[in-house]
C-alpha cells in the first residue's frame, strides 16, 4: 500500500470527514488559504443555503461548493466509518441538491471534499468499472457540478476541483503552483455565458452588516437591559 493510502486510512484522514461540520472546516480552510472571497452558508432567492458562494480572481471567478461527509471510497472498511458518503444512492442526491443550486446559482457547484488515492483521471475516466465517484462526474458536468478532491497520487498531495472531464482548478506542473483551467472556466466567469452572477460583494456587504448588527445587539443585551430604568 502506498504512503498517500495509508494517510488516507489514516485516522485523521477518517476524521476529516466523520461530520460535515469537519469536512466543511478542512474546506474553509483551503479557501482562506487560497485568499479567496467567500460567504458562508449563502442563502439563495429560493431560501436554500449553500454552504460556501465563493469568488476568485478579483471577483471574475464564482462558484459554490456544498460539503458533505465521508466521500471516500478508501474509508470504506475501516471500524466506524463505512464510507455512505460514495455510495451510488448518496451521490445521487447529492448530485440533485448541487444541481439545482447550481441552476439557481448560475455557477458551478462542487461537492466534497472527497479523499481519494490515485490517479486524477480515475476521477472522470468511463468504462466497464465506473466507479460512483467517477460516474458524478461524468454526468454530473453537463449540469454544471463536479467534485472537490484531496488528491493523493504518486508520492503526492494535492487538491482538484473536476468539472466536464478535466480539472476546473488544480496544480499546475509547469508552473509549480495552483491554477484555474482557462478552458473550463466559460461556465464560471462572470462575463462568460451567464452575464450576470451572484453580486458577491454586496452578500459579503450584507453579512458583515448582519454580523455588526448582531454584535451590537448582543452588547447591548449585556451591557444595557435593567439599566435604562435605573
Amino acid at each position: 500500500m502506498s504512503a498517500q493510502a495509508k494517510y488516507a486510512r489514516s485516522k485523521e484522514g477518517c476524521e476529516l470527514l466523520e461530520t460535515e461540520e469537519r469536512a466543511s472546516a478542512w474546506v474553509r480552510d483551503l479557501i482562506v488559504g487560497n485568499g479567496w472571497d467567500f460567504v458562508p452558508e449563502y442563502e439563495m432567492p429560493s431560501g436554500k443555503r449553500i454552504d460556501y458562494l465563493v469568488s476568485a480572481e478579483d471577483g471574475s471567478i464564482q462558484f459554490g461548493i456544498e460539503c458533505k461527509r465521508r466521500m471516500s471510497y478508501l474509508l470504506r472498511d475501516e471500524p466506524g466509518f463505512r464510507g455512505e458518503g460514495m455510495k451510488a444512492s448518496a451521490l445521487a442526491g447529492y448530485f440533485e441538491q448541487a444541481a439545482a443550486y447550481a441552476m439557481e446559482l448560475g455557477v458551478p457547484v462542487f461537492l466534497g471534499p472527497a479523499i481519494h488515492a490515485g490517479s486524477k483521471s480515475d476521477l472522470y475516466h468511463g468504462g466497464n468499472n465506473l466507479s460512483s465517484l467517477a460516474a458524478l462526474n461524468i454526468f454530473g458536468g453537463h449540469m454544471n457540478v463536479g467534485t472537490l478532491v484531496n488528491l493523493h497520487s504518486f508520492h503526492n498531495t494535492y487538491w482538484v476541483m473536476i468539472l466536464r472531464g478535466a480539472a476546473f482548478w488544480g496544480y499546475d506542473w509547469d508552473l509549480k503552483d495552483y491554477a484555474f483551467n482557462e478552458d473550463r472556466l466559460s461556465v464560471a466567469r462572470i462575463n462568460g455565458s451567464k452575464s450576470e452572477r451572484v453580486p458577491i460583494a454586496l452578500a459579503l456587504e450584507e453579512r458583515a452588516e448582519q454580523e455588526n448588527d448582531l454584535a451590537q445587539n448582543t452588547w447591548w443585551k449585556e451591557n444595557m437591559d435593567g439599566k435604562d430604568g435605573g
